[in-house]
């Protein structure tokens, strides 16, 4: 049956059970209920125009025709209603900040419920408030403004536009009267602390409104009580470790942070290993908003040391290993113990798109096809091979050709496709790009230039050379860094491209790695 087969129906109430549900399937779109509610307005007005065209002996049919007309307005607007109310509603949450691996950062779209046995999760809701639960708790999305706290710690700071918020906690509900504030469920009572504002608490048995700086608490049966005021329902103000284990971290390399909630101060302990060259010697700098805030002093790897970071409440941290002498051989020092705390939450490393030690695909005995950029390229006739790739040294992941390649090779192309996973993208801000490259590189993401390193500006062609060599001495084994925007990312499957120069047509060695890292 037709769509105006169905309106039909529709206005003279013949409409079958199964034609009903048709009916209801259509105007799922909106842009067909738009227009279901068009055509009955339409039809009113037709009706109305030819009934008023008869003589004013039918004053009764007209009275008959303007009810007939409130009657049909009235169905367009039922009808839009049912729309409305089986629509489904998008509840895209977005988590800001995470210390539990089955929550990172990123849009929940449509998740009905966070539970979490422990640590803190920061949501953002589609209207701009913000709630801090923590473990164990369960936090229940009936709406973009009712919710339902059925067990835990939750912080709730509500934008100044959201009116009539409503959290809904066991035996009662707390709405918003303009506020931020604080509850806390525990053994059979729920606890609400007033931080700014006003809120209405109700009961079982009454409500009560409290202003700035109030608590009360009620049980299962309603009744009201008093109790201490208390600043940190989510009692997180003394320091917790929020990172430990084993990780590597390249001389060079930005290890960025982002922290929800900084506290005073960062603090680390950590052990470095390596047995190779005992003249070896680097120093840890920290960031913070591009203004230096810590120095160490110059450590061997074969030191253990703590280091306390000051963050000037900033969200934003980058810590960097810079190598001030020696040779590290692939650009790697092993960190076997490495606690970070702090005054806070757990700072968020960013999604990690591509690694070291990942496969890439390259070629360097000839040149590409012209769309070798593009993510629909087959590459699956080339070579693959772990990265750090190059040739020359006797630390390479991955040697390509034999010694006849010294003094020969001018330039290697590079493939490597990565998937967004469970990352969104529409909460990708930035791209970071850690970069080891003897000597130059053009880097491109999906087939458009992202950035370049060591190579002159304006037009770029295959013949081009780096304008400087890259020795071991002055960098070789460093980690160079980019910050590209997310518009590069395409959803789904995406591909990195690489091109690597060397200044001279003739060089003894070349090397290539490449990091990138979501935030």
């Amino acid at each position: 049956m037709s769509r105006h087969d169905l309106y039909d129906k529709f206005l003279t109430d013949s409409l079958s059970e199964e034609e009903e549900n048709e009916l209801l399937k259509i105007l799922e779109d909106d842009e067909k209920s738009e227009k279901f509610t068009n055509y009955i307005i339409e039809t009113n007005m037709m009706v109305s125009a030819a009934e008023n065209c008869e003589t004013s002996e039918k004053q009764t049919s007209n009275s008959k025709a303007e009810v007939r007309s409130l009657y049909m307005i009235a169905a367009a607007m039922i009808a839009l209603g049912l729309f409305i109310y089986f629509k489904p509603v998008q509840n895209s949450y977005e988590v800001i900040s995470s210390n539990i691996s089955q929550f990172k950062t990123g849009s929940y779209t449509d998740e009905k419920s966070f539970i979490i046995n422990d640590g803190l999760l920061t949501l953002k809701s589609p209207t701009g408030n913000t709630f801090q639960l923590k473990g164990p708790a369960r936090l229940e999305i009936n709406s973009e403004n009712i919710l339902t706290l059925k067990e835990g710690s939750l912080v709730t700071t509500l934008d100044p536009k959201v009116e009539e918020f409503v959290l809904n906690v066991p035996d009662g509900k707390i709405k918003d009267l303009g506020t931020s504030f604080g509850t806390l469920i525990k053994d059979g009572s729920t606890e609400v602390y007033v931080y700014s504002g006003k809120v209405e608490v109700s009961s079982a048995k009454s409500s009560k409104r409290l202003l700035e700086g109030q608590s009360i608490s009620f049980n299962t049966a309603g009744d009201f009580s008093e109790i201490p005021f208390n600043e940190d329902v989510l009692n997180i103000k003394e320091a917790d470790v929020i990172f430990m284990g084993s990780r590597e971290l390249h001389p060079g390399e930005q290890l960025e942070l982002q922290l929800d909630s900084a506290g005073k101060q960062l603090k680390a302990k950590v052990s470095l290993k390596y047995e190779k060259q005992k003249d070896l010697s680097y120093k840890i700098e920290a960031f913070s908003k591009d203004k230096k805030v810590y120095e160490s002093k110059v450590y061997t790897a074969d030191e253990n040391y703590e280091i306390d970071i000051p963050t000037l409440d900033s969200k934003d941290l980058t810590i960097e290993m810079t190598v001030l002498k020696g040779h590290v051989a692939n650009g790697r020092l092993q960190i076997e113990n490495l606690e970070l705390v702090t005054e806070g939450n757990r700072p968020y490393e960013g999604e990690m798109l591509i690694k070291s030690n990942s496969s890439w695909s390259y070629l360097f005995n000839k040149n590409p096809t012209q769309n070798w950029m593009s993510k629909e390229f087959d590459d699956s006739s080339w070579p693959k091979g772990i990265t750090s790739i190059g040739y020359g040294d006797s630390d390479l992941r991955t040697k390509i050709g034999g010694d006849e390649l010294k003094k020969t090779v001018s330039k290697i192309f590079f493939r490597h496709k990565f998937d967004l996973g469970n990352l969104e993208l529409n909460s990708v801000k930035k791209l970071k790009l850690n970069l080891l490259a003897d000597d130059g590189a053009l880097i491109f993401i999906n087939g458009r230039e992202a950035t370049r390193y060591n190579l002159p500006e304006g037009p770029i062609n295959l013949e081009t050379r780096a304008l400087k060599i890259v020795r071991q001495d002055d960098g070789e084994m460093i980690y160079h860094n980019f910050t590209i925007p997310s518009h590069f990312l395409l959803p789904g499957r995406n591909v990195v491209s690489v091109i690597l120069f060397q200044r001279k047509g003739k060089s003894s060695d070349m090397r290539f790695d490449l990091q990138m890292t979501a935030f």
